[in-house]
């Protein structure tokens, strides 16, 4: 295989690599930050945290993720909904 073909080969495989990352619950912090490209945090409250990434928002107690909403929701109600 020469090079434009890995090349050609790579500019078609990667995009859907990239596509099959999903965070799921139970997934550590660490883990989540390392594997996403952008994102912002959104409040730090107590043992929660929450960030916003790609539309959702990804809420995280003592480094776990235990939710994901479209909407921002307060630490009361994502601790009382877990």
């Amino acid at each position: 295989m020469n090079k434009y073909s890995r090349l050609i080969l790579c500019a078609l495989i990667l995009p859907l690599a990239a596509c099959t990352y999903v965070p799921r619950t139970g997934m550590s912090e660490r883990k989540w930050l390392r594997n996403t490209f952008s994102f912002d945090l959104v409040y730090i409250q107590g043992d929660m945290k929450a960030y916003r990434s790609a539309g959702s928002y990804y809420y995280f107690r003592n480094g776990t993720l235990v939710q994901v909403t479209p909407t921002l929701l307060s630490p009361d109600k994502v601790q009382a909904a877990n």
